[in-house]
């Protein structure tokens, strides 16, 4: 099932960014980053991937950012009429006359969309008046690698239906502590050590029931006291 968004149905939320109104932010969030996987316009015949890949990046707030084939762009997506608007782009030349006019009419469709389809869970696409449209595909969430501090017991704690110990951990050596629901992979904790870690976490698609959204991995035990 298709679900448009016009106008004013679009909300604009600072804490959870750009959603459809009246369901549920944590399963209508567009925030992400797509790729180009459909083109449909009058005047560019476009046979897809293409290489490098046209992509858009949108953000809190209704920021937009891309690239556009040659050159990198940004924007911001807003409401109430539902609108693009002029997108600054770099300068970089294109390397010939296609790319150049590709670039153009990409970035000419994207400024003037007056719509704005969720075709999916994965999929949007922008439709401009004349009904010429881009469609994108939601790419994997990059993993993301920081400190955590590991306290040097466990506390009683609830994951779901399920009573279990959770490692107590924080974000930096002020803070207070917090439950960790779930594991560290890689590393093996002992009671009565601290321990300063670098990590990857990675977003896990459709999760289990009662399992974390998030799959740490163990990168490396940068202190242990």
């Amino acid at each position: 099932m298709k679900h448009s968004i016009f106008g004013g149905v679009l909300v604009l939320g600072a804490a959870c960014g750009l959603s459809y109104a009246g369901a549920p932010a944590h399963t209508t969030s567009i925030l992400g980053e797509y790729e180009l996987v459909e083109f449909s316009s009058t005047s560019v015949r476009l046979e897809l991937p293409v290489d490098p890949a046209l992509t858009l990046t949108i953000g809190k707030g209704g920021k937009l950012s891309g690239f556009a084939g040659c050159n990198h762009y940004r924007g911001i997506l807003k409401s109430a009429p539902l609108r693009v608007g002029a997108l600054a782009a770099t300068r970089k030349m294109c390397p010939d006359a296609g790319a150049m006019q590709l670039e153009q009419q990409f970035l000419s469709t994207l400024g003037k969309a007056t719509k704005l389809e969720r075709t999916n869970q994965d999929e949007i696409a922008f439709f401009d008046e004349k009904n010429q449209s881009l469609r994108f595909k939601r790419l994997p969430a990059r993993p993301v690698e920081r400190i955590i501090w590991i306290g040097p017991e466990k506390k009683p704690c609830s994951a779901g239906v399920m009573k279990t110990d959770c490692l107590q951990y924080k974000s930096s050596p002020a803070s207070e502590w917090f439950n960790f629901y779930g594991q560290i992979e890689g590393f093996d904790w002992h009671a009565g050590s601290t321990y300063k870690l670098k990590v990857r976490e990675e977003k896990i698609a459709n999760p289990p029931a009662d399992a974390s959204a998030i799959k740490t991995t163990l990168i490396e035990v940068l202190e242990t006291k």
